[in-house]
């Protein structure tokens, strides 16, 4: 694991997991001080080595869940969160393309990468999809990022690479995505298919269909892992989708 460069700043900050009526598992995780207290990362004096973070945290695990990395306006580093990857395909599409530092997320539910680079636009973070179905997140201030320090196999150096940022944004937007679609002739069967309307377009199943939008997403340049994202907010998903076959799944 390189990490070296993050671990030379003093951008740590310990997290505990407490309640949040507002969030679908009920809690959040919340940076704290030494106190084990709430605090805010804007707060400096909530910023510690990486030793420092590191041991409190191991030595008083009643009171912390773990350390997490600041990320601000000095550094050149981009956290790249990407939700609840068990329920969609294409994160591993992303992580290829990024090929910087990946992590498993602390909740083993999600994938943490860091690199260099910038966040499109002025606002320091930019968000797609929903916690729930997959989400990206990425931001390079005023956040954090929690960590697990347990690195996917070949993933283990943070590298710069803006291209894939650009990449993210660009192909994972399904706002300019559909945009694209109302201009083509496909405009009224996507719609059709997306609300799950499939019986009366000549197809003999919804499997026919299932495969008849994805190729229209694809043809308009979509990758696998935007694919995969937008059939699910449709309604011709179901269980089918997520069915093992051999060493993938339908879905896949």
């Amino acid at each position: 694991m390189s990490i070296d460069r993050l671990i030379e700043l003093d951008q740590w900050v310990l997290w505990k997991k407490m309640t949040h009526p507002e969030s679908k598992s009920g809690e959040t995780k919340v940076p704290v001080g030494a106190n084990g207290r709430a605090t805010s990362i804007t707060n400096k004096k909530c910023f510690k080595s990486f030793e420092r973070a590191y041991n409190s945290y191991i030595n008083n695990q009643d009171l912390f869940d773990g350390i997490g990395f600041i990320f601000t306006e000095d550094d050149p580093f981009v956290g790249i969160d990407l939700d609840s990857c068990h329920r969609w395909n294409g994160w591993q599409e992303i992580v290829k393309k990024c090929a910087s530092y990946a992590e498993i997320s602390p909740s083993k539910t999600g994938i943490h990468i860091i690199m260099e680079g910038v966040t499109p636009g002025e606002s320091h973070s930019f968000k797609i999809g929903s916690h729930a179905n997959g989400g990206i997140e990425i931001y390079d201030a005023n956040r954090y990022l929690t960590m697990s320090l347990d690195p996917l196999e070949n993933f283990t150096e943070v590298i710069k690479n803006q291209d894939a940022i650009d990449w993210i944004v660009k192909t994972c937007n399904d706002h300019s995505v559909f945009a694209r679609i109302a201009k083509t002739e496909y405009s009224k069967k996507v719609e059709s298919l997306f609300t799950g309307n499939w019986s009366g377009l000549g197809y003999a199943s919804q499997s026919e269909a299932d495969l008849a939008l994805c190729r229209i997403l694809g043809n308009i340049g979509c990758p696998m892992h935007q694919i995969d994202r937008i059939f699910r907010q449709s309604k011709l998903m179901r269980p089918k989708w997520n069915e093992r076959r051999g060493k993938s799944t339908y879905g896949k």
